[in-house]
């Protein structure tokens, strides 16, 4: 069972696990006053809480940020993103101050052209210059992560030899094998 609480105005992940209804997926939505005791009541309902949050530096950035094993940053290849990623990288390190404990933060590049590109080569070695560590796999612009959102298939349900089958497929691995659970 996975939990996913979506704590970003925008309600993306909440209404993405509500139109593909994926199986052993609950999403709830929460805000800032909500946030921790959704926390705890996912928490004991599954082993892989996912939350989403708005990508801005608020409290319940914090509050998540405080209750994470693994926090993941999605950042596209530019110059703004790498600066709003060490913007929620030092919320990170406060939620660890706070808590007194190491909490893990990786960045993620999404929508990573399918061909390398001297702007992707660049943002990487910015990130990597900033102390910002990335994760191995990266999200490919693919045609496939836009048709499910009208569609609500994933992408191993639409194309299951595909390409952005195979990229989910690499980032729920990588994920996986940094929280330490068996894939």
């Amino acid at each position: 069972m996975v939990e996913c609480i979506d704590a970003d105005p925008n309600r993306t992940l909440y209404e993405a696990v509500r139109k593909g209804r994926p199986k052993g997926v609950h999403a709830e939505i929460a805000t800032a006053e909500t946030l921790l005791p959704a926390v705890a009541a996912a928490t004991a309902r599954a082993k892989v809480v996912l939350i989403d949050l708005e990508g801005t530096a608020n409290q319940a950035m914090l509050y998540a940020c405080g209750k994470a094993s693994l926090v993941i940053i999605p950042a596209q290849p530019s110059l703004f993103d790498v600066v709003e990623a060490m913007k929620t990288s030092a919320v990170v390190a406060q939620a660890a101050d706070l808590t007194g404990r190491d909490i893990e933060a990786k960045v993620i590049l999404t929508r990573t052209p399918v061909l390398r590109q001297r702007v992707a080569e660049h943002s990487r070695r910015q990130f990597e210059a900033k102390g910002l560590p990335l994760m191995r796999c990266e999200l490919v612009e693919r045609a496939a992560f836009k048709m499910m959102t009208y569609t609500g298939q994933s992408p191993s349900e639409d194309d299951p030899e595909g390409g952005a089958a195979s990229n989910v497929a690499a980032l729920t691995d990588e994920v996986m094998g940094l929280l330490g659970m068996p894939i």
